[in-house]
């Protein structure tokens, strides 16, 4: 039936017949409406219920429109095993009996190319005779919001755990060297013997290492997250790239007793990349495989070249991943679970880091695992470039620092980091004058004019911004070299630093040998 008309003389009584308005009014609404007699007989719909009669599988709606028995339609429904065809049959005759003020239901709707959602709602008809008004509505855009909340919501949930994780792991990662070290600062207060003083010595060193090297890779997440990560790139050799985080990783190696296999091609593999960045990448593969591999266990480090990359691999006999774990190996956060991975802590954000700095080189990395306790493999594919004329730009041997003294300021209001820095810089020959405020340091730097100014940034009054300005406007100090020291390592920092007239930026806490070798210069190049 093509018509929607109200009347039919057959079913609908005199007061029932479409007086047009009555027509026009359902026809306005967007919703799809029918009207029934007391028994559930239809008498009137809207166009737009003819419509979704035809997308609703009635190529002949003349089933479902006006002269049609409509609980009877859901009976059949419901017979054919179609729970909301049931559900719809006994709330309809509920509202048509008198027993429920109304009925709704949201079902499934199958259209020729899509599946959508509808509302569907019985409410008793107003009037002496009885009856009842049904109505559909296309609730598809809702029911997908909430389907998308929903998914949010847990997503969010799954991020709120990951955190609430994180910040323990954090914790732990944290307290773990900090209470290393201030044992051995207790057993060097007690007068330990030489050899005792020694490895607390090296226990201090290490632990402030690994301190420094959990806040860089934090920070280094951060700036990879906001794309304000820059990369220093020059041409490097495989080989070099492999020795420097070897020299990083084997003092952990030789505690945990365990044997570091390294095999490398021969001839120069040559690639083009940020030095720190990779080396990084590296470090961090050779730890996790030290730190997840038991005591007495293998490490074995290959690195060869395969068409036009350059392949490095660090496979160990350790704790392994599990097939479900592979996949999300390298996403932030992700932990290996087990006892044996949890007592080495560990942020889950090592592998995380590598995947990104890998890529931003334009590589790739991979993992491998036959399970757990089976040993894992990772894998870092960098492009490979033809090796080019002349020395490498990185070169150990080109960079050793000289002894030359300089007449060195320290602006530095932490007095324990100025009076350590200090004493470091004086046992190395240097002549060193120390202030703790902006204005102070101005005015030593006028009266004895320093070969290089340390700067901290953060001073109080007059900042290392201010104090590095001024110096450059002053005649006897314009020449000096001027050396930012700051706990801030981001782009902008280093940007603004640049622009305030520093020649150098070294983020806190400073490694004495990079110190040392700028120091160590014939002319310390600004720049």
């Amino acid at each position: 039936m093509g018509t929607s008309r109200v009347t039919n003389p057959d079913h609908a009584s005199p007061d029932d017949r479409d007086d047009g308005l009555a027509q026009a009014a359902l026809d306005a609404l967007m919703a799809q409406i029918c009207v029934l007699d007391h028994r559930g007989v239809i008498i009137a719909v809207n166009e737009a219920w003819v419509s979704f009669a035809r997308q609703n599988g009635h190529p002949a709606p003349v089933a479902v429109c006006v002269g049609a028995d409509y609980p009877a339609v859901c009976r059949r429904a419901a017979a054919e095993g179609d729970h909301f065809g049931e559900a719809a049959w006994h709330g309809i005759g509920a509202v048509l009996r008198g027993d429920s003020a109304e009925f709704s239901l949201e079902y499934p709707c199958h259209s020729a190319d899509e599946r959508r959602w509808f509302l569907m709602s019985a409410t008793p008809l107003r009037r002496p005779a009885g009856g009842a008004v049904i109505s559909h509505l296309d609730v598809s855009a809702r029911r997908a919001a909430e389907a998308e909340r929903d998914r949010l919501t847990d997503e969010l949930r799954e991020a709120d755990r990951r955190k609430d994780e994180f910040l323990g792991m954090l914790g732990h990662e944290l307290r773990n060297p900090l209470a290393a070290i201030g044992g051995a600062l207790a057993l060097m207060r007690r007068g330990a013997d030489r050899a005792d003083r020694e490895w607390a010595e090296q226990l201090i060193g290490r632990q402030a290492g690994q301190l420094n090297r959990l806040v860089d890779d934090l920070l280094d997440v951060s700036r990879i997250a906001t794309g304000k990560l820059e990369l220093r790139q020059e041409v490097l050799e495989a080989g070099t790239l492999v020795g420097r985080a070897l020299e990083v990783v084997r003092p952990l190696v030789e505690q945990r007793r365990q044997s570091l296999e390294v095999a490398t091609e021969p001839g120069p593999m040559m690639m083009r990349g940020d030095p720190v960045r990779l080396e990084q990448v590296l470090v961090n593969l050779l730890t996790n495989a030290a730190k997840y591999t038991d005591e007495g266990g293998a490490i074995r480090l290959v690195s060869r070249r395969e068409g036009e990359a350059v392949v490095i691999e660090v496979a160990d006999s350790g704790i392994g991943i599990a097939p479900e774990m592979v996949p999300r190996i390298f996403d932030l956060y992700a932990q290996v679970d087990g006892h044996a991975a949890r007592s080495q802590g560990g942020l889950g954000i090592g592998l995380a880091l590598v995947r990104n700095l890998v890529e931003l080189h334009g590589g790739s990395v991979a993992a491998w695992s036959e399970g757990v306790g089976r040993g894992s493999v990772f894998s870092v594919r960098l492009p490979a470039i033809e090796p080019p004329p002349g020395p490498l730009a990185w070169d150990a041997s080109s960079q050793r620092p000289g002894a030359t003294t300089r007449r060195v300021l320290l602006i530095d209001d932490n007095r324990d980091t100025a009076k350590t820095l200090g004493i470091l810089l004086r046992g190395l020959g240097h002549e060193v004058e120390v202030a703790h405020d902006g204005r102070a340091g101005f005015e030593a730097a006028r009266s004895s004019g320093p070969e290089v100014v340390l700067l901290d940034i953060g001073l109080p009054g007059m900042d290392g911004y201010q104090v590095a300005e001024r110096l450059r406007r002053e005649p006897g100090c314009a020449a000096a070299v001027l050396v930012a020291l700051s706990g801030y390592g981001r782009e902008e920092d280093r940007r603004r630093a640049r622009d305030a007239g520093f020649d150098h930026y070294l983020v806190k806490p400073v490694e004495l040998s990079e110190l040392t070798e700028l120091l160590g210069r014939s002319e310390p190049s600004r720049g």
